[in-house]
């Protein structure tokens, strides 16, 4: 097996994990629960922003680093992203690129124009599926380490079941410049670091810290042929449980007006050959 298949049916492997949920998050030394919750109010503000926003465009950087529990070398990925939205019009773009490793790179893509179903696409399977917007975001979520859940989410007005919950406050810190409230937030049953910009309400940074245990064979929704799917549930039995660090930072944009053409997609003849490029 060469090494760029190898890294990418490892890659295909984490994202099942993640998809699965078949992880918990890491508790502080000694198992102690965090300090009782101080102030209700910064991640609904968040929410009510994004629920609300006209338009909506971001850019952003996602590093992932799998530390494993037996001492090995960490492994580290690397990804950048972009989101488009328009509330009037419904059209809505997602693009992920990702580097794993000197020469394993994925891209992956959701978007519809207007109302209706949405399309996506992903490297891995060089096919174009077709359906509701929010199932098919839900799908890439393991692709793209997340990026796929809390801001569409938001933006769909379905982010009660993911950050949401009673906070605790963590201080404050700037971020690319901005100053943000650090705070401890649920994502339905666990609880991730957020960093909630004072000025607009705005996501700016999520860390995310978990425990991998084992590896199961990829779900068929994610698209993945047989032989895809026995290669990774032949990894499932030799990985080593690791402790995954997840990092997600947004440089949010609200409300300017997006050109429409943005939310067109032309799938590569060639994805291998053809470089990646912006939206």
């Amino acid at each position: 097996m060469t090494e760029e298949r190898h890294s990418n049916i490892l890659g295909i492997t984490l994202l099942a994990l993640c998809s699965l949920n078949a992880c918990a998050p890491c508790r502080p030394a000694g198992g102690a629960a965090p300090a009782e919750p101080r102030s209700p109010g910064q991640v609904g503000a968040m929410l009510a922003r994004y629920a609300t926003c006209r338009h909506y465009e971001d850019h952003g950087l996602l590093t992932e680093v799998r530390r494993p529990d037996d001492g090995s070398p960490p492994g580290e990925s690397r990804a950048t992203f972009r989101t488009l939205f328009q509330r009037e019009t419904g059209s809505f773009r997602f693009e992920y690129d990702m580097t794993e490793g000197a020469s394993t790179h994925q891209r992956a893509v959701v978007w519809r124009r207007g109302a209706g179903d949405a399309r996506r696409w992903w490297t891995v399977t060089n096919d174009v599926l077709e359906g509701d917007l929010s199932e098919e975001l839900e799908a890439l979520a393991g692709v793209s380490r997340g990026a796929t859940v809390d801001v569409p989410a938001m933006l769909l007005r379905r982010g009660g079941d993911r950050l949401s919950g009673a906070e605790i406050q963590l201080g404050q810190e700037l971020i690319q410049g901005v100053l943000c409230s650090r705070i401890s937030a649920h994502r339905g049953d666990e609880r991730v670091t957020v960093w909630i910009a004072l000025s607009d309400s705005s996501l700016r940074k999520i860390f995310e810290k978990r425990h991998l245990s084992g590896v199961p064979p990829a779900p068929n929704e994610l698209g993945l042929s047989e032989q895809q799917r026995a290669a990774v549930a032949k990894l499932g039995n030799v990985a080593r449980p690791f402790v995954v660090e997840t990092t997600i930072e947004y440089a949010p944009v609200f409300d300017n007006e997006i050109d429409p053409e943005l939310f067109a997609f032309s799938v590569p003849r060639n994805p291998k050959a053809d470089p990646p490029r912006e939206p």
